[in-house]
Order: C-alpha cells, then sequence, then structure tokens
C-alpha cells in the first residue's frame, strides 16, 4: 500500500484535485409574518461543469427559514434545505437533507456570530456515499472595508 508521501508525489505543481465551473440561478423571497417574525425561502439551480466529466451534474436546492428576532442584535431560528443532484455523465442521483437551528448575534454594524446545529440525511445511488450525521458551527464575520 502506498504511503502518503508517495501519494502526495505523484501530483505535480498546478495539478487540481477537481475544476469546476458552474451556471447558477436562484430566487429567494423574505415574508415578514409579524414584526418579528420572517420566514424566507430560496431557491437555486446550479449546473456544474467539472473535470473530470463524471463529476459534471445538476443541482436543485430549496431553502426555508423561519427567523425570530428575540432583540435588536440577537436572531433564533429554525432551518430546513433540500438538494437534489443529477450527475449527467453517469448513472448517480444524490438527495441530502438539512434540518438545523440557527442562532445570529450582530456583535456591531460591521461584525457577527453565527451558531449552527442540526442533522443531516441523505441518500445516493452510490453505495459509498452516506449523507447522514449531525453538525455544528461556530463561525465569525467580519465585513472589511465597510464605513
Amino acid at each position: 500500500m502506498p504511503t502518503t508521501a508517495n501519494r502526495l508525489d505523484s501530483f505535480k505543481a498546478g495539478d487540481r484535485f477537481l475544476n469546476e465551473n458552474s451556471l447558477q440561478v436562484s430566487l429567494g423571497r423574505r415574508d415578514p409574518l409579524t414584526s418579528k417574525l420572517i420566514l424566507n425561502s430560496f431557491y437555486e439551480l446550479s449546473v456544474n461543469f467539472a473535470d473530470p466529466q463524471s463529476r459534471d451534474r445538476i443541482i436543485n436546492s430549496f431553502w426555508v427559514s423561519l427567523n425570530y428576532y428575540l432583540q435588536k442584535p440577537l436572531q433564533v431560528g429554525i432551518d430546513y434545505q433540500v438538494n437534489f443532484s443529477d450527475f449527467t455523465q453517469r448513472d448517480r442521483e444524490d438527495q441530502f437533507h438539512r434540518l438545523f437551528g440557527h442562532l445570529n448575534y450582530r456583535i456591531s454594524d460591521t461584525s457577527n456570530m453565527n451558531v449552527q446545529a442540526g442533522v443531516s440525511l441523505g441518500s445516493s445511488t452510490a453505495e459509498n456515499i452516506d449523507f447522514d450525521g449531525w453538525f455544528f458551527s461556530i463561525n465569525y464575520n467580519l465585513e472589511l472595508g465597510q464605513f
């Protein structure tokens, strides 16, 4: 069995693991239900062209988020996302679902913190793909150049 170093040596400078380009069309909507409760919905169609071509695919994504503003800088919400991927050059289809909660805190006019936790589920016609699992993430965002 080759060692990790031997596998890394087989790549030459400039080699890419996956070269992918895409065309995307998206549509979003924000519906205030009350002064503090907002429903966001989003759809995106993505056509991805990859090298190797066996990774070419069409992805349909749907996302819905119910957000509640507890206080001016603090927002909580629950989200649902589903993706359907159809690989165009081989017999493979994936479906991926995520259900998660989030907490957003606006620290200043140019920074905020986001915490997410949830579950992901899915299936694929490829036997070695498993989407099932839990996730947790913490993100800090800072907008540079904003005055």
